[in-house]
């Protein structure tokens, strides 16, 4: 755990289970006194369980998470409406075929949450954000029997949730960020797979239609954005990385107006670069996290900050 305070980052303190392997894939904060962070612990041998953290403000704390099944079970994504008001995200191993995992804080207790009945073999999510007006939404990837991999996105409005049909056009993809506003929308951004390198994705919903917004970017042989913050219906931001035949990139996309544009990310020469999570403030600035790695050497923490007066 890292937090910035003071103007600089600190290593704050986090309890583990008495695990041989203890780890984190996201965080949501509500306020400086009310965070979560979730995950999953394994010991050698034994299945993995989710894992699931509250921050008080002083401390955190691990907190009970329920598992579905004797298989392996893993937290990616959470987001935090109110205080009694949380969503958790990821997949579930089911005798060898993974499943979508959704977790529900009430404000005394996580429990499980029933999703529709799914078609296909396999199905996981891998994002999840709420919308002010109480709406949530989880986005991921499903297989088939037969033929290429599928966009999966589900909407809660209300008390019950519901598989949305993605695009048709869009095969061999799956989704890895989204950003819900309003009442019905939603940013969306993936990646469509193939043997000549990932081309990433934008989309965008009113609740209704969807609009595909394809992701060029000129030299790149392959493309990936994984998390996507949106400041308003209409400015969002999405990151990533992008592989040039030899190295991999920072990448960092602006949406104005349904249109992306690319933003220059500072050189790390000799290093293959990811970001894998954007979080934005209410001010302007905007926190990228990820890693960068040289060759075969040990992964180091890569963290971008935006200021708020930056001019993009």
């Amino acid at each position: 755990m890292e937090r910035w305070q003071g103007g600089v980052w600190r290593t704050v303190p986090s309890p583990d289970r008495p695990t041989r392997g203890n780890f984190l894939n996201a965080v949501a904060a509500q306020s400086a006194s009310d965070a979560w962070a979730v995950g999953l612990s394994r010991s050698p041998g034994k299945p993995a369980r989710t894992l699931v953290l509250h921050w008080d403000g002083r401390r955190w704390a691990i907190t009970a998470s329920p598992n579905v099944g004797p298989g392996d079970n893993f937290l990616v994504s959470v987001a935090a409406a109110s205080a009694r008001d949380a969503w958790a995200v990821g997949y579930r191993d089911a005798s060898g075929v993974f499943r979508s995992l959704a977790e529900h804080w009430d404000g005394d207790r996580w429990t499980v949450v029933r999703l529709p009945r799914l078609r296909g073999p396999g199905n996981g999510l891998n994002a999840v954000d709420a919308a002010a007006s109480g709406v949530v939404w989880a986005v991921g990837g499903s297989s088939r029997a037969r033929g290429p991999s599928q966009p999966l996105v589900l909407r809660l409005d209300g008390r019950s949730w519901s598989s949305v049909a993605a695009p048709a056009s869009l095969h061999s993809a799956a989704l890895n960020g989204v950003a819900a506003w309003g009442r019905r929308g939603a940013w969306v951004v993936g990646a469509t797979r193939s043997s000549g390198g990932d081309r990433a994705f934008g989309l965008q919903t009113d609740g209704r239609n969807w609009r595909v917004v394809p992701i060029d970017l000129a030299g790149a042989l392959s493309v990936d954005l994984n998390a996507i913050w949106a400041a308003a219906p209409d400015d969002v931001w999405a990151v990533g990385s992008s592989f040039d035949g030899r190295w991999y990139r920072p990448l960092v996309e602006h949406g104005v107006g349904g249109r992306w544009s690319s933003v220059p990310t500072p050189a790390i020469p000799g290093y293959d670069s990811r970001l894998m999570a954007v979080d934005g403030l209410a001010g302007g600035g905007l926190w990228a996290v990820g890693s960068a790695a040289r060759g075969a050497g040990p992964q180091r923490v890569l963290i971008l900050h935006r200021c708020a007066n930056s001019p993009s």
